[in-house]
């Protein structure tokens, strides 16, 4: 019975992720198959209950091809990141594009929890970050910043590199966003974000220093709203350690 339930909430879990993470580019019929398997998780094997309904026939405890995943994955992987090097040197918008797709794709067949995923969703946001930077749609950022959230969460306690990381590109992406809207409630959550991310590692490490420098620039952004020389005072002290 545990079994079956977990079973049926990873299925749940994973077809409300599809719904949200492709909203508008599926079909009718697709967002009806999804959106069943995400309210109710049917078996579709009474012989075995680790089987349930889902696109790929997934089969808890038992990985895909573990060979065939991992070419398709890194040929994948390679399509976004060559893409988006092209994007940062050309500003092509057909990489983007290019990218974006690949990123989608890993997204939609990443092994849910695993380690690839997070990877995966911190290349989706870069992607997503990206075109931000290029066009300003407000609505890729905070998808940027939900993701990013998640990833924080998700690597707590476990993972500090990893935590860090999401949390200092949480911070910057709140930040970008507190620059555009205006919105204190962002920037006090970039700072809180970095600060995390720099309590993480002593002062000696090299990743202490490129946090330090994160959180410095959103204390110096966080300035023209509070006019407190503190902000600025500890942003120089900041950039000094480095």
């Amino acid at each position: 019975q545990l079994a079956t339930g977990v079973a049926r909430a990873l299925v749940s879990d994973i077809a409300r992720f599809r719904l949200t993470a492709r909203q508008g580019q599926l079909g009718p019929e697709r967002v009806r198959q999804l959106s069943a398997q995400r309210d109710n998780p049917t078996s579709v094997d009474s012989g075995n209950a680790w089987r349930w309904a889902l696109e790929g026939g997934l089969r808890v405890g038992q990985p895909p091809d573990c060979a065939a995943y991992r070419k398709g994955t890194e040929s994948r992987l390679d399509e976004a990141y060559s893409a988006m090097k092209r994007h940062e040197r050309k500003g092509s918008r057909k990489d983007l594009d290019t990218a974006m797709s690949a990123a989608r794709d890993l997204l939609d067949h990443a092994v849910v929890g695993s380690a690839e995923q997070l990877g995966i969703m911190n290349l989706y946001a870069g992607v997503l970050m990206a075109r931000y930077e290029s066009e300003g749609d407000l609505a890729d950022l905070a998808t940027v910043i939900d993701i990013m959230r998640g990833v924080a969460e998700r690597t707590a306690g476990d993972a500090p590199e990893w935590q860090a990381g999401a949390l200092s590109n949480l911070g910057s992406a709140l930040t970008a966003r507190w620059q555009s809207a205006l919105n204190e409630r962002d920037i006090t959550e970039a700072i809180a974000a970095h600060e995390a991310a720099v309590a993480l590692f002593a002062p000696d490490r090299a990743s202490w220093a490129m946090h330090a420098s994160n959180l410095g620039l959103a204390l110096r952004a966080r300035y023209p709203l509070t006019n407190d020389m503190a902000d600025l005072d500890r942003a120089v002290s900041l950039c000094q350690q480095v």
